[in-house]
């Protein structure tokens, strides 16, 4: 469990601050440099897109880093109770594919498809925490044979 920690925080930590300024941000700038209306900016660790055309409150989406504090307790209770299995990568493998869901979809929200931006802001708000605590529940269901 300490070699997870000791690797999040020295390993996955310096890759998960450069998500948003070495790998989001070059690709939804370049997207947005093909449709006007659409700005990109980074926003700490994260990407900040806005369109000017879209009212309401979603116009200006901010993506996050993936496998954050939302990944790193779950996953030491998917350790802690399964430790002679490596559950965890699975689990970090679906933050992972979360993230670039969310990514694609704010590349669908510059071309000017405002569905993928609730999409996009929907799976980072809610889908990330519902596989957050539901993986968990589903490794220990599984572990006592339920």
């Amino acid at each position: 469990m300490s070699l997870i920690v000791v690797s999040y925080f020295a390993l996955w930590q310096p890759v998960r601050n450069g998500w948003g300024n070495r790998v989001v941000y070059p690709v939804l700038s370049e997207i947005a440099e093909a449709y006007p209306g659409a700005t990109v900016k980074t926003s700490g660790r994260g990407v900040r897109v806005t369109r000017k055309s879209v009212e309401g409150p979603l116009n200006s989406i901010v993506t996050r880093p993936p496998a954050g504090v939302k990944f790193l307790l779950p996953a030491l209770f998917v350790v802690g109770i399964a430790p002679d299995r490596p559950w965890w990568l699975g689990f970090f493998a679906g933050h992972i594919l979360l993230a670039v869901l969310v990514a694609l979809s704010l590349a669908g929200f510059i071309v000017g498809l405002t569905f993928f931006g609730y999409f996009g802001h929907g799976v980072q708000l809610y889908a990330l925490d519902a596989y957050s605590l539901g993986f968990p529940i589903f490794a220990y269901v599984k572990r006592i044979g339920l």
